[in-house]
């Protein structure tokens, strides 16, 4: 991807950044930051600036760290999933298995009964 220069305001501040990243991927990322420094500035209006960023950046690793533990789960939700559906599968191949054995012992059934009702047309 092409190295690009993007401009962003955080926090007051226009900080140039070089990313290869979507320009609206990071305008994104600086307007969740900015969001959570702006929460951070109405509540605690008396702390100084760096303490502000020092607990904008605590809360976006919290948030991160709650993604991850939330991606997790799902991965290891998906894998017991797929466990259950591989199951599934082969419980399925099993009883179409048995369907068409039985299938055939229906059919092989009829025929001997066919011959024995013939036998009895046969004699009368």
């Amino acid at each position: 991807m092409e190295i690009k220069k993007i401009t962003v305001n955080i926090n007051g501040n226009e900080y140039i950044l070089k990313t290869d990243y979507p320009e609206d991927y990071i305008l994104k990322l600086t307007d969740h930051l900015n969001s959570v420094i702006s929460g951070i500035s109405e509540n605690y209006s008396k702390l100084s600036t760096q303490m502000i960023l020092v607990l904008s950046a605590l809360n976006i690793a919290d948030e991160l760290f709650i993604s991850k533990e939330e991606n997790s789960a799902l991965k290891k939700e998906i894998v017991s999933l797929k466990s259950k559906l591989n199951t599934s599968d082969e419980k399925i191949m099993e009883l179409t298995e048995e369907l068409e054995r039985l299938k055939e012992e229906l059919k092989a059934s009829r025929e001997e009964l066919e011959e024995y009702i013939n036998t009895f047309d046969d004699v009368g």
